[in-house]
């Protein structure tokens, strides 16, 4: 199908800062959106599995386009990637943050856990479009670079104020929407997303 810009994606997360992220990028890219909510009742997802983020990605996606006929559906799914600590995080991340760190302020404890060691990291994300319960199509983004010594900036919030990506010399909430777009995780993977499908 080719897509017009006129065309609205609809975004299938229940994470606020997320949705509005992925509407902003979208937003840039020439594309319309809004949260799947706006639409239909607010849902609870079925439970992320730690296998991928692409499968993370697809079933949120697919489940949400299984109640709104015809619609775009897109999804994300993003981890966090440590040098030092190969075995952790990655697919898991937010669910080994909220284990491990019970006060919420994931910052702050990703900075004591890299103190003294490598803080080199990369941030994936994958993105999965889906229509009427079958995805039609998928994309992956990287972001490489370091955790910062401090939470940095407030241009925007989570992991982007400890996150220095290649290349830059600011954390990712230092830097101004224009630019910080050239190295969002989400943004690529979205790219990619819609290549592929000729929405371009």
């Amino acid at each position: 199908t080719m897509i017009s810009n006129k065309m609205n994606f609809v975004i299938a997360s229940n994470n606020i800062k997320k949705a509005k992220e992925l509407e902003n990028i979208l937003y840039h890219l020439g594309y319309q959106s809004i949260i799947y909510s706006e639409l239909m009742p607010y849902i609870q997802f079925p439970n992320e599995q730690n296998n991928s983020l692409e499968q993370n990605a697809c079933m949120k996606a697919e489940f949400i386009s299984h109640y709104l006929n015809n619609e775009l559906v897109i999804a994300d799914d993003t981890g966090l990637y440590l040098d030092a600590f190969p075995q952790e995080y990655g697919v898991s991340t937010k669910r080994q943050l909220m284990k491990e760190c019970k006060n919420g302020n994931f910052n702050q404890y990703l900075l004591n856990k890299v103190k003294e060691k490598d803080r080199k990291m990369t941030l994936r994300s994958v993105v999965a479009l889906a229509q009427n319960g079958v995805i039609i199509a998928k994309g992956a983004g990287k972001v490489r670079g370091k955790i910062a010594l401090e939470e940095l900036g407030n241009m925007s919030t989570g992991f982007d104020k400890i996150v220095i990506p290649d290349g830059s010399t600011k954390t990712l909430a230092q830097i101004d929407w224009n630019t910080r777009f050239l190295y969002l995780h989400r943004a690529i993977a979205l790219q990619n997303l819609l290549k592929k499908r000729n929405f371009s």
